[in-house]
């Protein structure tokens, strides 16, 4: 077997540049495949990882759990300022109110129902049950995200999976922390004045992360009109500059920084910035760089030996949770936000678990070995008992959530990738945004001449593409299925325009 704690890194410069090369072009493979499996494509980049470790080919031995957890933390900061920066205020505004309540009552009630669930089953004590279903108690951003890519949802039901998963994490590891603490220093402290104050610490963390956030969003877009002088190659350096800086001021100010990063990114999204197109697909760009990075280390971290042995334990509390935990909680808080019963209820399955469960999972890892080393060997089959929920969760609900929206005929078409996409580099900060589509077969603009084509105002085809030759449109230009059209709108019309060029769901 080949160990690669053996190799010298300046030695084997040459093998370590091959296994990073062969990394992402796994990840971008996979990435490809789990669209047809209709799987959340870090399933798969969990799979690879897991050929790297130490029960793999390759036989790494790895178990650095800080170098994984603060890796994870600037990932997951990435991908959000990513999901910021492609939500628009529009999305916000619909969503906002149910999306909030979820990602902090929410989080709360999914994590007591899961830990009196574990409770149940025997074998942990309370303390140690809540904390299982505090790593299990929020949505993770990159899954969903991923899940929903392409999928127009009827209703609000898309609008508030999003946002509630880029509002979600923040509770969790608050949860997360205040349960390690008290297996870790005990619960001498009156359990009240506890989570008095660990509340506070929550309410405290929010407002800081918020209020950084947005503040850092205003001033980012000024200082992005300023720096389009030094043209769109390095644009994206100083846009990534921000995400990073706003995360790591956040915490340093003792607020949460993904909060920050998420919100920073949606004023920034929503604001006239200069070379828009490339900052946004260089960004989309990083965030699967960020997320295949991340579940790639979650890979190699675990130790697949072992997790045969929490198998139906983590099939009995993956299906508690996708089952009874998310539906009770999440539908009774939407029920009193009056949403229909069918988005109610494809928002309570589409619950997604990804890589933040297992990053919350190195926290007791890492704060409990470091104080009670005869614990750690516990601690650590916790991580491989979340890894296995997580795995399985990404089957049930994660691999069902597109199935299940079209039983609930809640499907609204989707919309194709184009083969061909159009950009229009400027560096003066335009409030209008450009987005390629291809006419699918049977959307409203297929088989529709120009005028004909329900286009929202203020938004218009300005080129074609047709047959490998680009034309510009007039009014008795017939669209066909399989053209490639660049539109130019307001961005409060987004919606609208990806209904005009969307191959809609077909009842069965």
């Amino acid at each position: 077997m080949f160990m690669i704690e053996e190799l010298s890194v300046l030695d084997h410069l040459p093998v370590l540049t091959l296994l990073l090369g062969l990394v992402l072009a796994i990840g971008a493979v996979l990435s490809r495949v789990s669209k047809f499996m209709g799987v959340p494509a870090g399933l798969l980049f969990l799979a690879a990882g897991m050929l790297i470790g130490e029960d793999g080919p390759v036989g790494l031995d790895f178990h650095d759990y800080d170098l994984v957890y603060a890796i994870g933390s600037i990932a997951l900061g990435l991908i959000l300022f990513h999901g910021g920066l492609s939500t628009p205020y529009a999305t916000l505004r619909k969503a906002w109110r149910p999306a909030l309540v979820l990602a902090t009552i929410g989080v709360l009630g999914v994590t007591f129902v899961t830990g009196i669930g574990v409770w149940l089953s025997g074998g942990v004590t309370i303390i140690a049950a809540l904390l299982i279903g505090s790593i299990l108690g929020s949505t993770d951003a990159a899954a969903v995200f991923d899940l929903l890519a392409k999928q127009r949802l009827k209703g609000r039901a898309r609008s508030i999976l999003e946002v509630e998963s880029g509002l979600n994490d923040p509770m969790a590891f608050v949860l997360v922390f205040a349960f390690t603490e008290m297996i870790t220093y005990g619960m001498d402290e009156n359990p009240v004045a506890l989570g008095v104050e660990y509340l506070a610490s929550l309410g405290m963390q929010l407002i800081i992360g918020a209020a950084i956030g947005i503040i850092v969003g205003l001033l980012s877009v000024r200082l992005l009109r300023l720096g389009a002088r030094g043209g769109s190659a390095l644009y994206p350096v100083l846009t990534m500059s921000i995400a990073l800086i706003t995360l790591g001021v956040t915490m340093l100010l003792g607020g949460s920084g993904l909060l920050a990063v998420y919100l920073a990114g949606m004023v920034i999204g929503n604001n006239a910035i200069p070379f828009r197109a490339t900052t946004e697909r260089i960004h989309d760009t990083l965030a699967w760089i960020a997320q295949i990075t991340m579940f790639f280390l979650l890979g190699i971290l675990v130790t697949p030996s072992v997790l045969p042995e929490f198998f139906w334990g983590g099939l009995m509390t993956a299906l508690w949770v996708a089952l009874i935990a998310r539906p009770l909680v999440v539908g009774t808080i939407l029920f009193c936000f009056r949403l229909p019963w069918r988005e109610n209820a494809l928002i309570s399955w589409a619950g997604v678990r990804g890589a933040v469960p297992i990053i919350l999972a190195t926290i007791p890892v890492l704060m409990i070995s470091e104080f009670k080393e005869d614990r750690s060997d516990d601690i650590e089959r916790l991580f491989a008992f979340i890894f296995m929920v997580v795995v399985i969760g990404s089957v049930v609900p994660g691999a069902l959530v597109r199935p299940v929206a079209k039983l609930l005929a809640m499907r609204d078409g989707t919309i194709a990738e184009p083969a061909v996409e159009i950009d229009f580099v400027a560096g003066e900060a335009l409030h209008h945004r450009t987005k390629t589509y291809q006419v699918t077969p049977g959307s409203i603009a297929d088989q529709s001449t120009l005028q004909q084509v329900p286009l929202p105002h203020d938004s218009s085809v300005v080129m074609v593409l047709r047959d490998a030759t680009f034309f510009p449109p007039r009014g008795d230009t017939l669209m066909k299925a399989g053209d490639h059209v660049t539109v130019v709108f307001d961005p409060d019309v987004l919606n609208e325009v990806d209904a005009v060029f969307a191959q809609p769901h077909r009842k069965p």
